[in-house]
C-alpha cells in the first residue's frame, strides 16, 4: 500500500535532505472502492454517509494508475498531531475537466475535531463555469480571502503550500503561480492537524500524489526592509532559524538578486527605480525553502504626498481618486501599502491615509497609529478616512493626536450628501456635494464630534456634515483639527474621499490650502553635477563616469545634474552641457540656471538630495 507515515528515521540522511512526513498516491488501494476507513482516510465527521465517502479512480493518474475522485457531496480528511511547529511543504495534484460544474475544495485546518471545533488556516474552491481558482481564507481571525488565478483544466497541475509554524506564517501556490505569500497561518491553534478534501455538489475532481515534508532548517525570522532617500539603496536585516542553510536568496520583483551564504544576515539592494518593490528573502535547504516578505518604496527625493493604501477594492477607490486629483493638480505623490514602506517624509508631507469603510476597511493596529503618532510630530500633515475609525474599531494611541472626542457614534447608513464648513485654515463651505456610498446600504458611517482635549492642542473643529437628505441628523463627518506646532495639521472623515461627488480637484486643493504650504523645494544650480558650485568641463566629465564607470559617486543633487532638465539623467545630459559650454549659441541650462540658485520649475522624480546654496 502507497501511504506511509514517518514518524521515527533511523537512516542517516544528508543535512540538506527533507524529511517525508507523509505520501499518499492512492495507487495501493482497489480502484472503484470508496477511501473511507483505508490508509488514514476517513469521512468528515467520521460520517457513514455513503454519499460523503469518495472513489478510488483509474479514469485519470497523476503518478502511477490511480487517483482519488472528490464529487457530488464527498467530504474525505486525513488528520495529523504532531504537526505543530518547523517548516512544512504540503504539496497535491488536482484534475480538472472543462466540464466541470460546481466546486471543488483543497482545505486545510489548523484544528479539526469530529463533531467540531473546527479552525481553517486555507480554503481554494476550483470552478471550471467561472474559471478561477480562488483563495478563500480561514476562519474569523485568520487570513482574509486573498486571490484568484485563470484554472488550468484537462491536465495535472500542482498545489503547493508552504507552511511556516514558527513564525504563523504560510503561502500558497498554484501551478507555480502565487495565491498568497508571507501571510497569517492561523487565527486559532499553531499546528496542521487535516487535509479536507471536500465537493460541494460539484461534478467532480481528482486528487493525487499527496506529500507532506518538513524542512530540515527553519525560515529565516525578523526580516527588515528599509529605504534610504539619501543613497536610493534599500538595506535588509534579518536573524538565522533553527538548523543550517546551503544558502540564503534574496529575490526582488520576483528575480533572484543575491545568493548569500549560509550566515548572512544582511544585504543591501542598489539601482533601484523608484517606486513600490516586492522583496523576498529565502533560507533555502534541500532545494526549498520558506520565504520572508516585505514591500518597499523606494523614492529618489522626499515625497510631498503619501498615499497610505490600506482600503480593500470595493465600489469607491479612494486610493486612486486621490492619486488622480494629486496627479491633475501637477503634484507627484509615492502609494505603499504598508505605513513601514514609506520611504522618507520631512515637516509638511502630506499623508493621506485611506482606511476604507466595512468589510472593505483596514483596522487600524496600535503599531500603525504609534507610527502615526511619529510621523505627526515630525510635521507630516495628516489625511485619515474611514467609516468605522473612530465609533466601532478598537481604540488606539492615535486618538488622543487625530482632533476627534472619545466616544463617537457607530452611526448608520443616511449619509447620500455632504456640507462644507469653515474652521481655521480649513475653507470648506461651498464644497456641499451628493456623497456616494462605498457599500451600498451598509456604510454605517461614524458620527465625530471635536475633541478639543487631545494632546496638541484645543483646536479642533467641524469642516463636514451630513446634509440630511438620506434621513439623517446633520451629524458631524468631517474635523480639521488645527494643532499647535511642530505637529503637522489633522484632517479627520467619516466618509472617503473617493465617494465624494463634487469637484475632487477642488477638494484636494481646499485640503492642502488648511495644510497649508508644503515642503520648501531644494534649491540648485543646473549643471552644477559635481556640486562645486560652478558649471564647467569637469560637470560633464563627473556625469559620464556617473553614468557608465562602475564604482563612480553619484550626483548628490540629481536635478542639478538633469542639465536638460528633460526629468532623466543620461549621456544627453553631458551632451546638452558641452554644448551649452562650447558651441555658440547653443542653449543654456533651463531654470534655474548655471549662476543662481532656485527650485526646480519642472515636476519630475528626480530629487536635490545635497546641495550648497548661499
Amino acid at each position: 500500500m502507497s501511504v506511509r507515515y514517518v514518524f521515527i528515521v533511523l537512516v542517516l540522511l544528508a543535512p540538506s535532505a527533507h524529511a517525508q512526513f507523509f505520501s499518499d498516491d492512492f495507487d495501493g488501494y482497489a480502484s472503484g472502492s470508496t477511501i473511507g476507513g483505508q490508509g488514514s482516510w476517513v469521512t468528515w465527521d467520521q460520517s457513514t454517509d455513503p454519499l460523503v465517502d469518495a472513489p478510488v479512480s483509474s479514469a485519470f493518474a497523476h503518478t502511477g494508475s490511480n487517483s482519488l475522485f472528490i464529487g457530488g457531496t464527498s467530504d474525505i480528511v486525513t488528520t495529523f498531531t504532531s504537526i505543530v511547529s518547523g517548516t512544512w511543504i504540503v504539496r497535491g495534484w488536482i484534475y480538472v475537466e472543462s466540464t466541470q460544474s460546481g466546486n471543488a475544495y483543497w482545505i486545510m485546518l489548523n484544528e479539526y475535531n469530529a463533531l467540531g471545533p473546527y479552525n481553517w488556516s486555507a480554503q481554494l474552491s476550483f470552478n471550471a463555469a467561472t474559471g478561477l481558482v480562488s483563495d478563500l481564507g480561514g476562519s474569523a481571525g485568520g487570513p482574509v480571502a486573498g486571490a484568484t488565478l485563470p484554472l488550468i483544466t484537462d491536465q495535472w497541475v500542482e498545489i503547493e503550500v508552504l507552511i511556516d509554524l514558527d513564525n504563523n506564517l504560510h503561502t500558497i501556490r498554484y501551478d507555480g503561480q502565487t495565491l498568497r505569500e508571507c501571510d497569517l497561518w492561523s487565527g486559532g491553534l499553531t499546528a496542521f492537524q487535516c487535509l479536507d478534501l471536500y465537493s460541494d455538489s460539484s461534478s467532480g475532481v481528482y486528487y493525487d500524489t499527496i506529500t507532506i515534508e518538513e524542512l530540515p532548517c527553519g525560515a529565516l525570522q525578523g526580516l527588515t526592509c528599509t529605504s534610504d532617500c539619501t543613497t536610493g539603496n534599500v538595506d535588509l536585516s534579518w536573524t538565522l532559524g533553527s538548523g543550517t542553510y546551503d544558502a540564503i536568496a534574496v529575490e526582488i520583483d520576483g528575480s533572484v538578486v543575491a545568493t548569500l551564504g549560509s550566515t548572512a544576515t544582511s544585504y543591501t539592494a542598489t539601482g533601484l527605480v523608484d517606486g513600490s518593490h516586492g522583496i523576498r528573502v529565502i533560507g533555502e535547504c534541500g532545494g526549498s525553502g520558506f520565504p520572508l516578505c516585505c514591500s518597499v518604496s523606494v523614492s529618489s527625493s522626499v515625497p510631498d504626498n503619501i498615499v497610505w493604501a490600506a482600503e480593500s477594492a470595493a465600489q469607491v477607490d479612494s486610493v486612486g481618486a486621490i492619486e488622480t486629483a494629486l496627479s491633475g493638480a501637477g503634484l507627484g505623490s509615492t502609494t505603499v501599502a504598508e505605513l513601514d514602506e514609506i520611504p522618507c517624509y520631512q515637516a509638511g508631507t502630506h499623508l493621506f491615509c485611506m482606511l476604507g469603510t466595512f468589510p472593505s476597511n483596514h483596522v487600524l493596529t496600535e503599531p500603525e497609529a504609534l507610527a502615526l503618532i511619529d510621523l505627526l510630530t515630525a510635521g507630516v500633515h495628516v489625511h485619515i478616512e474611514g467609516a468605522d475609525i473612530w465609533g466601532f474599531d478598537p481604540v488606539t494611541s492615535f486618538s488622543q493626536y487625530d482632533g476627534v472626542a472619545d466616544g463617537a457614534i457607530d452611526g448608520n447608513d443616511t449619509l447620500v450628501g455632504l456640507v462644507g464648513s469653515d474652521y481655521a485654515t480649513a475653507a470648506m463651505s461651498g464644497l456641499d456635494a451628493p456623497y456616494f456610498q462605498d457599500q451600498g446600504t451598509s456604510d454605517f458611517t461614524d458620527q465625530l464630534t471635536p475633541g478639543t482635549l487631545d494632546l496638541p492642542g484645543p483646536d479642533a473643529g467641524v469642516i463636514w456634515v451630513d446634509d440630511m437628505t438620506g434621513g439623517g441628523t446633520g451629524y458631524t463627518v468631517g474635523i480639521f483639527y488645527d494643532t499647535d506646532p511642530p505637529f503637522g495639521k489633522v484632517i479627520s472623515q467619516s466618509f472617503e474621499f473617493g465617494g465624494y461627488g463634487g469637484d475632487a480637484n477642488a477638494l484636494l486643493a481646499a485640503e492642502l490650502a488648511a495644510f497649508g504650504a508644503g515642503p520648501v523645494l531644494d534649491e540648485f544650480r543646473r549643471g552644477d553635477a559635481n556640486g562645486d558650485s560652478t558649471f564647467d568641463i569637469s560637470d560633464a566629465v563627473f556625469l559620464l563616469g556617473a553614468l557608465f564607470i562602475p564604482g563612480s559617486t553619484l550626483p548628490a543633487c540629481r536635478d542639478a545634474a538633469d542639465i536638460n532638465d528633460d526629468g532623466g539623467l543620461d549621456i544627453s545630459d553631458a551632451v546638452f552641457g558641452l554644448g551649452a559650454l562650447f558651441v555658440p549659441g547653443a542653449p543654456t541650462p533651463p531654470a534655474p540656471g548655471p549662476i543662481n540658485c532656485g527650485a526646480d520649475p519642472t515636476a519630475d522624480g528626480l530629487d536635490c538630495a545635497t546641495y550648497t546654496c548661499p
